[in-house]
């Protein structure tokens, strides 16, 4: 558990800084609808992903210090997704079998990053050796981290947010 919090401080101190790096460049700023298989939207519950993906391989429960609260986080072979007041906040997916829809532009891991190019033009001019970001909404403290390989694969898609 101590391990665990640590972790999530270290990603959250990590997230604040890639964030403010982000925000000097233009990303772009999605404000549609994201949806996870097409179906899966944020803030919908625990039974929403469950009827979809049936049961996770594991879960924990984890306390998220900057918003003093409990949290749980369901494990499935190739994603993670996370849970605070019973709502979904964030995720990670790397695996082909998740894919996120943004309106009608589809992103999964395996595809190669140029497929940002058209719809995120900013993102993918700042893009760095291991990935872009894509701004979600009109607060800046919700992000897609799209972490890539060196041959410009998806890797890993990540939900990160700031509260």
């Amino acid at each position: 558990m101590y391990i665990r919090k640590i972790s999530i401080f270290i990603t959250a101190m990590f997230s604040i800084l890639f964030h403010a790096t982000c925000s000097a460049q233009q990303a772009d700023n999605f404000d549609g609808t994201l949806k996870i298989n097409g179906e899966i939207e944020l803030k919908h519950n625990p039974e929403t992903l469950t009827n979809k993906f049936g049961q996770p391989d594991s879960t924990e429960t984890v306390f998220w210090e900057m918003i003093e609260k409990n949290g749980t986080t369901y494990f499935y072979s190739g994603a993670e997704f996370d849970f605070v007041d019973n709502k979904l906040r964030s995720f990670i997916v790397n695996s082909s079998n998740f894919q996120i829809h943004l309106n009608s532009f589809v992103l999964k891991v395996g595809d190669s990053v140029n497929t940002i190019s058209i719809p995120f033009p900013n993102s993918y001019s700042n893009r760095g050796d291991h990935g872009t970001a894509i701004t979600l909404g009109s607060a800046d403290y919700q992000y897609l981290n799209i972490e890539t390989n060196s041959d410009g694969e998806i890797t890993e898609i990540e939900l990160r947010f700031i509260p």
